[in-house]
């Protein structure tokens, strides 16, 4: 096996091919939706999937050659139930708290891992989208510094040294940077090389702490992701 391209995020790609790379199938191909196309212009760099062409014939493959809608993604043996739930709740979020709005979701499940937030205004911020404490007033060590990016392409090194320049403005302890569509190579490189710095969250990591501490989050927040737990066979424990 050779990856390819081992930096892509499942945010490049959009949601009609997701149902798709979902399957089991070690190897398996790919017709829908110009899918040949789209898939071969990431492979060659590009950020995000492109979509389908203009003068292309989207017509679905049958149903027994690969998964192609939400309906048979659930009842397929060979669709990754968990893969398309979490991708169904990370929609649902990108959707309900693009832009600004990405702050106080994020502010919720600091303040579930028992920080106090200060969320600032949508505008001009110097960098800074929420300052994250210990202590009643929020202030006591550690001390972090929130960016939050709610693109859905890689952020760049760029954001970092920017963020970890009002770090050492505002004498904070630490740096965590929220970018829901991951990050580029350099800038992955440049967190590894600070990693006592600055931590990142990607949208699969603000998925898993938000599905850790649901119970306890808001109900203003459970009314736009409203959740239910479910129980699997899993099938890689069974004979």
């Amino acid at each position: 096996m050779r990856w390819e391209r081992p930096d892509v995020v499942r945010s490049a790609i959009n949601q009609d091919l997701l149902y798709s790379l979902g399957a089991f199938s070690t190897v398996c191909q790919i017709r829908r939706n110009d899918a040949a196309y789209r898939l071969g212009h990431i492979l060659a760099g590009a950020d995000t999937d492109p979509g389908a062409r203009p003068d292309t014939l989207l017509a679905l493959p049958k149903a027994d050659t690969e998964v192609v809608d939400s309906d048979e993604a659930i009842a397929s043996d060979g669709q990754d139930i968990i893969r398309y739930s979490r991708d169904r709740i990370l929609a649902r979020i990108r959707e309900k708290y693009s832009g600004h709005s990405l702050q106080n979701l994020i502010a919720e499940i600091l303040r579930a891992e028992g920080m106090t937030c200060k969320v600032y205004p949508e505008g001009p911020d110097g960098g800074i989208d929420i300052i994250a404490g210990s202590g009643v007033l929020g202030i006591s060590a550690p001390t972090i510094i929130v960016q939050v990016k709610s693109q859905t392409t890689p952020v760049g090194s760029e954001v970092l040294d920017q963020l970890g320049g009002v770090i050492g403005q505002h004498r904070a302890d630490r740096g965590l940077l929220v970018a829901m569509g991951g990050l580029t190579a350099p800038a992955r490189a440049k967190v590894d090389a600070r990693q006592l710095m600055v931590a990142v969250w990607d949208g699969e990591e603000v998925l898993d702490r938000l599905l850790e501490h649901y119970e306890v989050l808001s109900d203003e927040l459970k009314k736009v992701i409203p959740l239910r737990r479910a129980w699997l066979i899993d099938e890689s424990e069974t004979d």
